[in-house]
């Protein structure tokens, strides 16, 4: 018997094996996209059930991988939605609800999916009246409707999963260039590998990086490359329960004060707000606990999620 944690697992090596994450707002496209496509299934009078057996496995595929960008663990969120974590525990769930009406809600989990990645990652900006949403406890919702979906045709979903990942496999190998994201970028890998080493292994920790410094570049726009995906994770990082965000720069014989002052210059020069306290560095009103580490030629800028009483 297997948990859902191992089909989370199998998700992300499988999409970093294919060259990585897409941006979130591209994959909720690409989410929205097969939705539509199981629409169009549903409303035949006899729907084709291999079809429907992939469409509901690409969006629980396309699902999973927004969870993972933002490094939710799925086996957490369904106990908190009172759903089974285990594969044959998730193939007996079962609803009165009709096919349209699943459909429906299965909709509206999209619409709130949505409404969450574009204020982290698209243009909308959220009204200071809008309740957070947690993600992860969005895909999860998504995800139940999904398993009342196969149970009602009587089929494996886990199954279907398991065939879809192994086309894309083939179908999909070289087909995309690596891209940067946050959780898999190389920066963050030598942090890690770094922090490891240094002060042994320490314990698992929601952590985002930069883009790798590039010798070739000025200092500035090293930095600047990185803003985007900075400002993204201020935007998420309390919500989400992320850890903390890691800049990796190059060495220099400069102060930590000075390395740390020179970042948060460029920092305000693109518009985000920063202060500082005694202990805290404050950007965008949210409070940073900040660490500094050298590695021969490389350092890096941790801002660590403080959280205050």
């Amino acid at each position: 018997m297997q948990d859902i944690h191992i089909y989370q697992s199998n998700i992300d090596e499988h999409i970093q094996k294919l060259g990585g994450y897409w941006r979130s707002i591209s994959a909720l496209a690409r989410l929205q996209e097969e939705i539509g496509e199981l629409a169009e299934i549903i409303i035949e009078e006899n729907p084709n059930v291999n079809e429907l057996k992939e469409e509901i496995a690409d969006i629980y595929i396309i699902s999973t991988c927004l969870a993972n960008q933002y490094l939710e663990k799925l086996q957490d969120v369904y106990k908190k939605i009172s759903i089974p974590t285990s594969t044959l525990e998730l193939q007996k769930l079962n609803s009165d609800h009709s096919i349209s009406n699943l459909f429906f809600q299965l909709q509206i989990q999209a619409g709130k999916i949505a409404r969450i990645i574009n204020h982290y990652d698209g243009d909308k900006i959220k009204k200071p009246t809008e309740k957070d949403r947690n993600l992860g406890l969005e895909v999860a919702y998504l995800h139940k409707y999904l398993f009342l979906f196969a149970n009602h045709f009587q089929f494996n979903l886990f199954k279907s999963i398991d065939n879809v990942l192994k086309k894309s496999a083939l179908r999909d190998k070289n087909r995309f260039s690596l891209m940067y994201d946050p959780i898999t970028t190389l920066s963050l890998k030598r942090y890690r590998d770094f922090i490891n080493s240094s002060i042994g292994k320490i314990t698992e920790q929601k952590l985002w990086g930069s883009y790798e410094w590039e010798s070739n570049k000025n200092y500035v726009n090293n930095i600047e490359k990185s803003i985007p995906s900075f400002i993204h994770f201020c935007k998420c990082v309390q919500i989400e329960g992320l850890d903390g965000y890691v800049f990796e720069i190059a060495a220099s014989d400069n102060t930590k004060l000075e390395i740390l002052n020179n970042l948060l210059d460029v920092l305000s020069v693109h518009n985000l707000e920063v202060e500082r306290s005694s202990n805290l560095i404050f950007i965008q009103h949210i409070p940073f606990q900040v660490e500094m580490y050298t590695n021969d030629d490389l350092q890096y800028i941790v801002f660590r999620t403080h959280s205050q009483p």
